[in-house]
């Protein structure tokens, strides 16, 4: 009897801390702040906040809105913002691998970052085992709002990716890309 409830609680243990590990207190703690703020005003406060969360951002950045910010793992690193940078809300942020954004690049309203992917190899169970790889948006970049990027992503330098593009694909310096999935529309001067 006394085994039987030793493995029940040794289980419930388990299971707790599986749900719990993606709780981060501190970034918790920052996001019931910049709720309080008003969307489209106090930008540098609430960039400020973010910092003060452990995100490494630049200076001369402004954070619009409340960013939502996901990982399955410690967030410490996992975000870099640089200088200059301009990111409107609501903006997701899936952060099981790295996502380094440079600087002076503009992020649109309702972009979406995943850093997730799965084996689709199996055909009883498409969602398998799971791969993580990071994005890179290099300087001077312009994210337009509605756009949707995937794992392994680099938006090249002086690059535009039009709203509502899905980015599968690493995107070349000073590019205009577009669409589902998003393509190269024209080379842009630079």
């Amino acid at each position: 009897m006394g085994s039987g409830i030793l493995s029940v609680l040794n289980k419930l243990l388990t299971v707790a801390a599986e749900e719990l590990r993606p709780i981060h207190p501190r970034y918790l703690f920052v996001q019931f702040l910049v709720s309080l703020l008003p969307h489209n005003s106090l930008s540098r406060v609430r960039t400020l906040l973010y910092r003060l969360a452990g995100f490494q951002i630049g200076r001369g950045t402004v954070i619009m809105g409340k960013l939502t910010l996901t990982s399955g793992g410690p967030f410490a690193g996992m975000l870099t913002v640089g200088a200059g940078c301009h990111l409107n809300a609501p903006f997701y942020a899936e952060l099981n691998a790295p996502i380094v954004i440079g600087d002076n690049v503009s992020v649109g309203h309702n972009v979406v970052f995943i850093t997730t992917n799965h084996d689709a190899s199996n055909a009883a169970y498409r969602a398998g085992a799971v791969s993580f790889d990071g994005i890179v948006l290099e300087e001077g970049a312009w994210i337009g709002a509605c756009v949707t990027i995937l794992p392994g992503v680099t938006i090249g330098k002086g690059s535009l990716v039009s709203a509502g593009a899905l980015v599968t694909q690493s995107v070349p310096v000073n590019r205009l890309v577009g669409g589902v999935p998003a393509r190269i529309v024209k080379t842009l001067d630079g």
